[in-house]
């Protein structure tokens, strides 16, 4: 699947390009490195939703109209699922945010 990134510095995470000082713990980088490959791979959010361990969720509330996997058990990748065209060609993971579940 396709995936864009909404703000620079998720990309650059994933791209393994970050700089500064570290936002997240080297064990969240690679999940969240190995989640972004996956999804990169995946023909569609099905196979996404057949990964138990992803728990996939569509989210609700404030947040509604995003979708969210597991990376750990304290943080989540949120997103949108858009199409592209009439046709749809293939779904377009749009990642917003790498979000500590419990804040």
């Amino acid at each position: 699947m396709k995936i864009i990134f909404n703000k620079k510095w998720l990309q650059e995470l994933a791209e393994g390009k970050q700089s500064g000082k570290k936002r997240f713990s080297k064990e969240v980088i690679d999940q969240y490195r190995n989640r972004i490959l996956y999804i990169s791979e995946a023909k569609n959010t099905k196979e996404l939703r057949e990964i138990k361990s992803f728990h996939f969720e569509r989210l609700t509330g404030d947040k509604l109209g995003l979708y969210s996997i597991r990376v750990t058990k304290k943080y989540r990748i949120e997103f949108m699922i858009t199409k592209e065209g009439n046709i749809v060609i293939e779904e377009v993971v749009v990642v917003e945010n790498l979000s500590n579940h419990y804040k």
